[in-house]
């Protein structure tokens, strides 16, 4: 995902809500954003507010642009 493509997914989504990154490799490498989330207020587990989560994946997928 580049910067482009990650503004155009964040205009979609209420401008009010938290952000965060799911980090799912605790060992430390590299992380690139590859999508955008969204739980809005009101959903299963989220009764009282939403958040934007960030999911990202290794960097090897990525060495086009390096």
């Amino acid at each position: 995902m580049n910067v482009k493509e990650l503004i155009e997914e964040l205009k979609k989504l209420p401008q009010d809500l938290p952000v965060r990154t799911d980090n799912k490799y605790p060992e430390g490498e590299n992380e690139w954003i590859d999508g955008v989330e969204c739980s809005r207020k009101g959903e299963s587990g989220y009764e009282l507010e939403g958040e934007v989560r960030l999911s990202t994946s290794l960097g090897y997928k990525f060495e086009k642009y390096i």
